[in-house]
C-alpha cells in the first residue's frame, strides 16, 4: 500500500498519540458539533465539554513539562550514597 492509499486511521496507527493530542482532538470534535448544532442548549453542552477536554490537555501538557524538569533536576544531582554503606559506616 503507498502513502497515497493510506487514510488518516492508518495514520494515526503509525506513531502512538500523547493524551495532550486525544484530548485536543476531542475538544475539536465537540467545538465542530456545537457549530453544527441549532439548539442552544445542546450547543452550550457542547461548548462546556471543549472547554474540559482543553482544559485536561493543558494539566497533561504541564505534567510532562513537570517530569521533564524533575528528570532534569534529578541528572544534576550527585548520585545518592549507598544506604547499605551508610549503615556499616555507623
Amino acid at each position: 500500500m503507498s502513502d497515497a492509499d493510506k487514510d488518516d486511521t492508518d495514520v494515526a496507527r503509525e506513531r502512538p498519540r500523547t493524551a495532550s493530542e486525544v484530548y485536543r482532538t476531542n475538544a475539536a470534535a465537540e467545538r465542530d458539533a456545537a457549530a453544527r448544532t441549532d439548539l442552544p442548549n445542546r450547543k452550550k453542552m457542547y461548548e462546556r465539554s471543549a472547554e474540559a477536554w482543553d482544559e485536561k490537555a493543558e494539566f497533561a501538557e504541564s505534567t510532562v513539562e513537570k517530569r521533564l524538569v524533575n528528570e532534569a533536576v534529578k541528572a544534576l544531582r550527585p548520585p545518592s550514597p549507598d544506604p547499605a554503606k551508610r549503615r556499616r559506616e555507623r
